[in-house]
């Protein structure tokens, strides 16, 4: 899709439901990668020639005047409609409601953008390493990657015993002898300033990178940027092993 200027949300078969106003957060549109949050208003689609209730729902983001401008940065967006925000039920004599029916919560994945990007990663998946000191995330072929996440929620490793988490900050190697866009992943403990104070606590830990954390453009004959591609969530298992961290202090 281009943009959330109208998404149509139909509750087929159920007339007169309604929405319970002046409440907030009950209707949002997330960035998964940055996580920036949208809110919006539904408003009742009351010319739908249909059995059953329709309600229009748009987001939008702001300029500095105030000004609403469409959403149409490329990436991964999660709509949640909160349970109860919406409700219906049968009316008395009086036009109450006797007993209103709340309905459930309500979710959607939506894409602004194109295919995702392919990616390796260096040491592979799954493999056996000392420390996180560097890990190298590689995009084949695809010049001017650039990272859109949200520092530090986008990038984790996770010591999958402990739960301990580390997060870092993505440096693009300027210096990679290699046709694409190569990114660095430095990792270190949390409780030293030292930047080379690398991670060896034996264990398995877990890297996540949230879709659409990285993106790039598909450029015409003009040079003008017409597609996006984002990329997918990244996730791989990496083991220290007691024997490693043994190696290093001896």
């Amino acid at each position: 899709m281009e943009n959330f200027n109208c998404i149509s949300l139909e509750f087929p078969g159920i007339n007169g439901v309604q929405y319970q106003e002046n409440l907030t957060y009950c209707v949002i549109l997330k960035n998964v990668a940055t996580e920036e949050i949208y809110e919006c208003e539904p408003v009742r689609d009351s010319f739908a020639q249909t059995n059953g209730t329709i309600y229009q729902l748009s987001f939008c983001e702001f300029d500095e005047e105030g000004n609403g401008l469409p959403i149409n940065t490329p990436g991964i967006y999660e709509l949640e409609i909160k349970s109860g925000a919406f409700f219906y039920g049968e009316e008395d004599e009086d036009g109450l409601m006797e007993e209103p029916i709340m309905i459930e919560r309500i979710t959607a994945v939506y894409t602004i953008g194109g295919t995702p990007a392919a990616y390796e990663l260096n040491p592979a998946p799954g493999s056996f390493v000392e420390n996180f000191y560097l890990i190298t995330l590689s995009f084949p072929n695809i010049e001017d990657v650039e990272f859109v996440g949200d520092n530090p929620s986008s990038i984790i490793l996770t010591d999958m015993v402990p739960g301990e988490t580390y997060t870092c900050e993505p440096d693009r190697d300027a210096h990679a002898e290699t046709e694409g866009t190569v990114f660095i992943l430095h990792f270190a403990r949390e409780d030293d300033n030292d930047y080379f104070a690398s991670i060896t606590e034996p264990g398995n830990y877990k890297l996540e990178i949230k879709q659409g954390a990285f993106i790039f453009g598909i450029k015409n004959e003009d040079g003008v940027i017409e597609t996006f591609r984002y990329s997918q969530a990244i996730t791989a298992i990496y083991t220290i092993k007691e024997t490693a961290v043994k190696s290093i202090s001896e």
